[in-house]
């Protein structure tokens, strides 16, 4: 088939296409910062509402400090810094499973189409399943193998059963680590 566009049209079609595809690809990111912010209030007015309310009882349990037996109050106390820690450490988790997931979207190429994320944790250990379409083998490979290649992660499981299509290959591995 004969090309009839001159070469300087052919180049300026080409540089509208990146920019197009540049938008969109800012647009996409834009889109999952603020689903992300989104995702992420509900759990901080949460958390808010209940240190609000174990501030108060602290309060109450200082007021009532010369009724009750001091001991009984201390204990009452370091109980309840250790539900503010955990509410605490809960929100900074939340913080910890976007970064992971932000560390697996890193390594992710163009030939990679990532459809799933899913984070959870038993007995102290933490696995991540991703799934997603590969365009070919080897792009699966080397995504597997950059993620490996993080030291927070400690094991990356790929099943053989990934490599049964050429291309456009259907796949889900999980990644697990002490994170």
């Amino acid at each position: 088939m004969f090309n009839l566009l001159p070469s300087d049209e052919k180049n300026n079609l080409y540089v509208t296409y990146s920019i197009r595809r540049a938008i969109l690809g800012l647009l996409f990111l834009l889109a999952i910062g603020v689903i992300m912010c989104v995702s992420i209030v509900p759990s901080f007015i949460l958390t808010k509402a209940k240190e609000v309310e174990i501030v108060q009882q602290v309060e109450f349990l200082n007021a009532s400090l010369a009724v009750r037996n001091v001991d009984e109050l201390n204990k009452k106390i370091i109980a309840i810094r250790d539900e503010v820690k955990a509410l605490k450490d809960f929100a900074l988790e939340n913080q910890k499973v976007s970064e992971l997931f932000n560390k697996i979207l890193e390594k992710k190429s163009v030939d990679i189409r990532i459809t799933g994320l899913l984070y959870g944790t038993a007995s102290k250990k933490h696995e991540i399943v991703l799934n997603g379409i590969a365009k070919n083998r080897e792009a699966l490979l080397a995504f597997a193998q950059s993620i490996g290649r993080e030291k927070i992660f400690s094991n990356v499981i790929l099943p053989v059963s990934n490599f049964a299509k050429n291309n456009d290959i259907q796949f889900s591995f999980s990644v697990t680590g002490d994170f």
